[in-house]
């Protein structure tokens, strides 16, 4: 199972990575105006959230007995990302009571979306049902919905959505995701675990790289 739940995470992370490198180049518009001290205060802001993203991904590792490094690393992004969207969301909404409370709870429920898909179904549970432990605002968290448990299924559906049918999107890791055109979605991550959705039947095969296949009808 934990197996699977690395494949289908490697396969989004290809996805996305696919589909930032298909999208047309723009030109940064460098500000040369920029002062000496703001540029010290981003640096050192970005430096404490990725400080408390790394100890607040430990403390869940420990708490959850997640021992994979890939996804403890994982979960630091997810917080380092989220405290970077919370600090946004916070100097946008200065003088709007009702927008800011909306817009932390979606960074909430973004990030629990992104840890239900690499969690077990007991670490996500537990992950959850204590917010005090990895959230900075609790009274933010409890009146964020959880999200529906994904299906296999809708896991791979999900790697592959920005995939074009009749093609492949290979990672430089060895892992790739295909599309026919019939509808059949082919994932292979760099471990060489597999998994396939039929596109006319949906159902679900799922192939470890050292382990029995696995059919979900």
């Amino acid at each position: 199972m934990k197996k699977t739940f690395l494949l289908l995470s490697c396969a989004a992370a290809l996805t996305m990575a696919s589909c930032s490198d298909n999208k047309t180049e723009t030109a940064a518009t460098t500000d040369t105006m920029s002062t000496a001290a703001s540029t010290t205060t981003t640096d050192a802001n970005d430096a404490t959230y990725r400080s408390q993203a790394d100890a607040t991904a430990q403390r869940m590792a420990t708490d959850l007995n997640v021992t994979d490094t890939a996804l403890v690393s994982k979960a630091s992004d997810v917080y380092y990302n989220r405290a970077r969207k919370l600090a946004d969301v916070r100097s946008q909404y200065t003088n709007d009571t009702t927008g800011l409370g909306a817009a932390k709870r979606a960074a909430y429920l973004e990030s629990n979306e992104e840890f239900h898909d690499f969690l077990t179904p007991e670490q996500y549970t537990a992950y959850t049902s204590n917010p005090s432990r990895y959230y900075e605002e609790v009274d933010i968290v409890t009146v964020t919905p959880a999200p529906a448990p994904l299906t296999p299924g809708q896991k791979i559906e999900r790697a592959a959505a920005n995939v074009a049918p009749g093609t492949t999107v290979k990672g430089a890791d060895g892992s790739k995701i295909s599309v026919d055109k019939d509808g059949d979605i082919k994932i292979k991550d760099a471990q060489g675990n597999k998994a396939k959705k039929a596109g006319d039947d949906g159902t679900v095969k799922l192939k470890p790289e050292n382990g029995d296949k696995v059919k979900i009808n």
